[in-house]
């Protein structure tokens, strides 16, 4: 039997007006990062999202950053 959940949804951009969802933007070059826990850098992301209530979970998509705000890494591959 399958079990349905109620009141979740597919993560989105917290940022406002933008429409980036994990779901239908699937293929892109995109992607979705939660917000830090450290409390100075958090309330940085809460400002540029221009929301005055968050989700529970918010998330700010890849297009909010510049190119230089991440750092290049790579896995191990078996």
């Amino acid at each position: 039997m399958t079990k349905i959940m109620r009141g979740t949804t597919m993560p989105h951009c917290a940022a406002f007006g933008c429409n980036f969802q994990s779901k239908l933007n699937k293929g892109t070059d995109v992607s979705l990062h939660s917000f830090p826990h450290e409390k100075t850098r958090r309330k940085q992301w809460e400002d540029v999202c221009g929301r005055v209530q968050l989700p529970k979970d918010p998330r700010l998509c890849s297009s909010h950053f510049s190119p230089d705000a991440f750092e290049a890494f790579s896995r191990p591959r078996l």
